[in-house]
């Protein structure tokens, strides 16, 4: 007799409660259910385009990530007008601050990685271009810094760039 036969005895009842299971729930480690991707494309069209909490969560860090305005500072003194501040409002002609940063951290939270290429002129920076890190081979060197990265369409190499 259990305690809910006991609280019907009590209570003048002469019923019998039904036991049943209560629902389980298995936790298990860490496990992946998707097919095993070959690359950032594949990867991203199925967590980021087909996954509606995936592209949220993105979509959300990245936004307020790149809503965070950047201050350029001399010493103590905040500055209203510098070259930095003007790079990193309009990065190039394509872009402004805010989309080129969601760029970035868009591509930093699904790849793990977010490469981007300045173009100078005259030794000072200019523009500022994302390049897809599914593009990017980074060449080793003997040391931790890298000997080089090379941007590349399909199998071939278009460009390096040195480190």
């Amino acid at each position: 007799m259990g305690i809910l036969d006991n609280i019907a005895a009590i209570l003048g009842r002469n019923q019998s409660f039904e036991r049943k299971e209560a629902p389980q729930v298995h936790i298990s480690g860490p496990t992946y259910s998707g097919t095993k991707k070959d690359g950032f494309k594949q990867f991203a069209q199925e967590g980021y385009k087909e996954n509606a909490i995936v592209y949220r969560c993105v979509n959300e860090i990245a936004n307020g990530a790149a809503s965070i305005p950047f201050c350029v500072y001399q010493g103590d003194i905040k500055l209203e007008a510098h070259p930095l501040i003007s790079l990193l409002a309009r990065p190039n002609p394509l872009q402004a601050g805010v989309e080129y940063f969601q760029s970035l951290y868009s591509y930093l939270l699904l790849s793990g990685n977010s490469y981007a290429l300045q173009s100078d002129v005259n030794g000072a920076p200019r523009e500022l271009h994302i390049l897809r890190p599914d593009r990017i081979e980074i060449e080793p060197s003997s040391t931790a810094i890298p000997k080089s990265y090379k941007y590349k369409l399909g199998q071939e190499v278009v460009k390096t760039y040195p480190a």
